[in-house]
Formats: structure tokens, sequence, C-alpha cells
């Protein structure tokens, strides 16, 4: 009893200094990779900006209620805006704001909206692009890891932790490799795996059962990674005739994006959840005594 007691809390240990390391590497990445990013990918090749501003007062409008789409308006408003971030901070511009069944954004005194401008022959023409959505996507994200926290406790941390390390990745890492010019297949399969590693290891500790669920993972999405390759070059298959393929065709001669790749790359991080939990059902449906090391 005494030496099993032992090796657990040795396990344990090993456990808290790999999350703990885990942590500090997001919060590297976090901190260093954008500056990083920014010396590898050109120069943006537009010279357009958006900024958050809001809406002082609402000088015209002429609006009708949508016929299709209930609680909508179509018509034109005039806006006297104030730029609240960017080049343009505390900037006040007169916007003309024009509502269609697409692009139905009403503004009201007060608004805060995310406004596009753009500079040309010396004049800055500005629109309202979006409404500001991110307060309600921050409460939706804390409402989930608290709930995750709170009743996963321990492990509900663990994976908390997993997938912040995995979204941080993403953004900071695989994003910034794509528009520099990496080849995309093999960036994201170390990244994948990379992912995988840290998420097995933070959920299930040191065992064989992590070690068999990473190889099969990790073997699973390098089969697929050549398989995408050679079928996408014989099927001629790229992907830029779905939706989003004319913006990509428009940005790969500005950015030394590679398109051949992309599509496999969107499949397996859109994927990868499920590929991982069938990993782990698979692992553990190994006898016990093949789950531990000792």
């Amino acid at each position: 009893m005494g030496k099993s007691h032992g090796i657990l809390l040795q396990e344990s240990m090993q456990e808290k200094i790999f999350a703990g390391a885990v942590l500090i590497i997001t919060v590297l990445l976090c901190i260093g990779m954008p500056k990083i990013s920014d010396k590898l990918k050109p120069e943006s090749p537009f010279t357009q900006e958006f900024a958050t501003g809001i809406v002082e007062e609402v000088l015209e409008e002429d609006l009708s209620p949508d016929p299709i789409v209930q609680g909508k308006f179509r018509g034109t408003q005039k806006l006297r805006v104030k730029i609240l971030e960017g080049n343009y901070k505390n900037k006040e511009f007169e916007v003309y704001n024009t509502l269609s069944s697409l692009h139905s954004n009403s503004a009201y005194k007060g608004l805060k909206a995310v406004f596009t401008l753009r500079n040309s022959g010396g004049k800055t023409a500005v629109w309202l692009y979006n409404l500001k959505r991110d307060s309600h996507v921050f409460v939706l994200v804390g409402l989930f890891f608290a709930a995750l926290v709170i009743l996963g406790r321990g492990q509900g941390l663990k994976s908390a932790l997993g997938l912040v390390f995995t979204c941080v990745l993403i953004v900071t890492v695989l994003i910034p490799a794509l528009f520099a010019g990496f080849p995309p297949v093999p960036v994201s399969i170390g990244l994948v795996s990379v992912m995988t590693i840290v998420s097995f290891i933070l959920i299930s500790g040191f065992t064989r059962k992590t070690y068999t669920a990473i190889a099969g993972t990790v073997s699973g999405i390098t089969i697929a990674g050549i398989i995408s390759v050679i079928v996408s070059y014989s099927a001629q298959l790229s992907g830029v005739n779905m939706e989003g393929g004319e913006q990509l065709l428009n940005l790969a001669p500005d950015y030394n994006l590679q398109l051949d790749g992309l599509l496999f790359t969107s499949i397996l991080i859109a994927s990868l959840g499920a590929v991982m939990d069938v990993s782990m059902s698979i692992a553990s449906s190994m006898p016990v005594s093949y789950t531990h090391l000792t």
C-alpha cells in the first residue's frame, strides 16, 4: 500500500508540473507569437482599418420596417460617430448607414460598433461594418468554462487548460504559419499532434492508456494527411470552389498562402475532438493491467 501510494503521489506531482508548464507555454505564446508572426507575414496590401467606434448622434434617418424579417428595418441613416481606437482614435466622422435585407444594422445614440475606415485620395471613407458582439461571446465563454470547472472540478480545470492551449496554438501559430507560406498539411499534422499530446496527458495523465490514444490519434491523422494529398492531387480537389474560396483566391497572391491542403487542414481541425474521443474510447477498452506504467 505504501509503495502504491507513493507512486500515485509521484504521478500526481508530474501531472501538476506538466499542467504548470502548459500554462506557462500558453502565456508565452500569447505574448511572443504575435511579434514573430508580424515578421513572418508580408505587409497587408489593404489600406483599410477596422476599429471600434461609438454613435454620438443620429443626424438623419429614413427607415421602414423590413417586409420579410420581423424587427429589422430598411432605409438610410446619417450618423455622427467617434472612433475609439487605432490610427483614427478620438476622431469624429459623419457616416451614412444603409440598411438592406442583408446588412440591417440599425444604429442609435450610444451604440458601440465596428467601423471600416479606408483612406483614398486623401479622404477617409467610413461605414458601419457590423455590431460589436464581443461582450456576448465573453459571457458565453465564461459560462462554459465556469460550468466545466464546477462540474468537472480538477479534471474540468485540466480540460479547460487543454482547450485554451489548443485555441492559442491555432490562433498564434497555425494561422500565421499558413499566411507566412508554410505548407498546410505537414504544419497542421505537426501542430495537431502537439495538441493531442498535451490534451491527453492533461486529462489522463502519464499512463499507457494515454500513450496508446496519442499513438492512435497521431498515426490516424498522419495517414489521413497522406491520403488527402494523394486524392486531392489525383482528383484535383482544392476546396476553393466552396464558400469563402473566392476570398482565399484574392488573398493568396498578396500573402504567401498555399491553397493546396487547406481543405484537409479545416477538416482536421473540425474533426479533431471526435478523433480524439474515438482514440481514447478504444484505448480505454484495453485491460486494466496495461493502462498504467507500473
